[in-house]
């Protein structure tokens, strides 16, 4: 008999301030790697109007290359 998978997120929606990321992430390097792009489309979305914009679209797109270069699927990153 196998123990059931837990699931990858905590109830309740995504949120930047919650420290357990890291037990949601493990060491699981796709994980890391959306957890990462959901950041930096948090800070992006943020950043609208205070300047940052540029440079956190920047950051976006360099981590959507990454993902595209690992074949890291991103399209359900706000989906449970």
């Amino acid at each position: 008999m196998s123990e059931p998978t837990p699931e990858p997120f905590p109830t309740g929606p995504w949120r930047w301030e919650d420290l357990r990321w890291r037990d949601r992430v493990g060491d699981d390097t796709v994980q890391l790697v959306r957890e990462a792009a959901r950041r930096a489309v948090d800070i992006r979305d943020w950043s609208e109007g205070t300047g940052l914009t540029a440079r956190a679209v920047f950051l976006v797109e360099v981590l959507d290359t990454l993902c595209a270069t690992l074949g890291v699927d991103t399209g359900d990153l706000w989906v449970r």
